[in-house]
């Protein structure tokens, strides 16, 4: 399971590494996925992979999302500048080979990455 879960994890790295390339690649939401497929070969296309481009203020990174540039430009005031990020959430389910009792028979494991866009 703990294989299984840094595989997850991996992926959805590999996919935001794709994305943060330039803009063209973090809108490329289906090569982004193969990326991220391709990096879990034990779940392949049973991982589910969720990119998500958005831009926050350059002064508040950790702060409110915008899902346009021209939605951030309009915000970010000051000496405060938009910046693009891309998300990759992965999650797939996970059977252990050996089941315990009181534990479930499968686990869903969901890791998430977040880059800024190159550009």
């Amino acid at each position: 399971m703990i294989y299984d879960s840094i595989e997850v994890s991996n992926a959805a790295h590999t996919g935001a590494v794709y994305g943060m390339i330039s803009a063209t690649f973090a809108s490329d939401t289906s090569a982004i996925q193969t990326a991220t497929q391709n990096e879990a070969t034990d779940f392949g296309t049973n991982l589910s992979v969720t990119p998500t481009v958005y831009w926050a203020c350059s002064s508040a990174e950790g702060g409110t999302q915008y899902t346009t540039q021209s939605a951030a430009t309009t915000a970010c005031t000051g000496s405060s500048h938009p910046l693009e990020f891309i998300q990759v959430v992965a999650t797939a389910a996970a059977t252990p080979p050996v089941h315990f009792p009181l534990l479930p028979s499968t686990f869903n494991l969901s890791s998430t990455s977040v880059m800024e866009v190159e550009e």
